[in-house]
This record gives C-alpha cells, structure tokens and sequence, in this order.
C-alpha cells in the first residue's frame, strides 16, 4: 500500500466511525432502546422491576416496538403510553 492508500483508508474509517456515533446519539435521543420479553405485550424501560433480573429480554428501538404491537408498560411509562 501507497502512502496515499493508507490516508484514504484512514479518512475512510474516521467517516465510518463518526457516521455510527450520530447514529447511536439520534437512537437515543428521539428512538430510545426498550425491552420486550418472549411472553410480554409490553415494552419496558432496563430499570423495571418486571424485567431486571430476567434473561429472556431482548432490546429493541421504541419504534420497532410500537409498530410490532407492544404496548407501553404502565410501570415505566405510567398512563401516558410514551
């Protein structure tokens, strides 16, 4: 490899990097991360008392829950359904 191909390379990575942090902060800030379980309906914040301590959970985006179904546990959420 040229000089010139390890830059490329290096800008490269550093656009790759910098495009999957922005993804990862928009994520979180208007499309959080929630958790559903294998026999749930509903979708949980990671701190609720009906999943902490639980394997079988699986994390998802609010959206992916939302469109698939789930609705908003009232522990977490209270009766706002956000």
């Amino acid at each position: 490899h040229t000089p010139a191909d390890v830059g490329v390379s290096l800008v490269l990575a550093a656009v790759l990097v910098l495009a999957a942090v922005v993804t990862v902060g928009a994520v979180h800030r208007g499309n959080p991360t929630v958790y559903l379980t294998e026999s749930g309906q509903c979708y949980h914040k990671a701190d609720c008392k009906y999943i902490v301590g639980k394997d079988n959970t699986t994390a998802v985006t609010l959206r992916q829950a939302k469109a698939s179904g789930y609705d908003a546990c009232t522990w977490c959420f209270g009766h706002s359904g956000t």
